[in-house]
């Protein structure tokens, strides 16, 4: 986590700022969304980001790849 960025959010952060970031997020998606949500958001150093990036990537290649697993996740999926 990147302090200094937390500590500005933070330092910057109104309850009207929250109400109108929560009202940008419902309108976005198109309805409300139930979940409550970060009053902080994480800042992370670009390259922790662009590992967790390729990780998640090779990963997901890796299921993408494996026969077994699309056939059984297919099966899994509403045709819907």
């Amino acid at each position: 986590m990147l302090e200094p960025l937390r500590s500005e959010f933070n330092r910057r952060w109104t309850p009207e700022k929250y109400s109108a970031f929560l009202a940008n997020v419902d309108s976005a998606i198109g309805r409300h969304v139930e979940f409550r949500h970060a009053e902080t958001p994480c800042f992370f150093p670009k390259e922790l980001l662009q590992e967790m990036s390729r990780a998640g990537r090779d990963l997901v290649m890796q299921l993408k790849g494996n026969p077994a697993y699309r056939s059984a996740s297919d099966a899994e999926i509403p045709a819907q």
